[in-house]
């Protein structure tokens, strides 16, 4: 039902792989009325994508959208960025040394800010801006 959805709403599916076992993340969203707001998730589910995905395939793409996931596809993502796609890292968590590779590969971020002082040990906007910038 959802890769009809998909393919009715114009989103090409062909080249998305398909596995037997696979199944959604599923998630529960609680916002207050002041406005913060809570995820409870279960993420049991298969990630990532298989490393042997098609070059071919990528390079059809000018971006490839990763969030903290896509520290399970490094591989992946190194070889889009080696085949000229921006990567865009939409980063809520770090999982150690293979989240700060996944940033290093990013062009652009978007990141929280409470874990953009904790990834960079910065409070200010302005001084996280430059630790990401300009790494040390």
């Amino acid at each position: 039902a959802v890769l009809c959805d998909l393919v009715a709403s114009g989103v090409e599916t062909a080249f998305a792989p398909r596995h037997p076992h696979a199944r959604p993340v599923r998630s529960r969203i609680t916002a207050g009325s002041d406005g913060e707001r809570f995820i409870a998730y279960d993420d049991e589910a298969m990630l990532g994508t298989a490393p042997d995905f098609p070059d071919e395939v990528l390079s059809r793409a000018t971006v490839l959208i990763v969030d903290s996931y896509g520290i399970g596809s490094l591989d992946v993502v190194a070889r889009a960025r080696d085949l000229g796609l921006a990567i865009l890292g939409d980063v809520e968590w770090s999982h150690g040394p293979a989240t700060e590779r996944l940033i290093g590969l990013c062009d652009h971020l978007i990141l929280p800010l409470g874990f953009a002082r904790t990834a960079t040990g910065r409070q200010s906007p302005a001084e996280i801006l430059d630790a990401l910038w300009l790494p040390s």
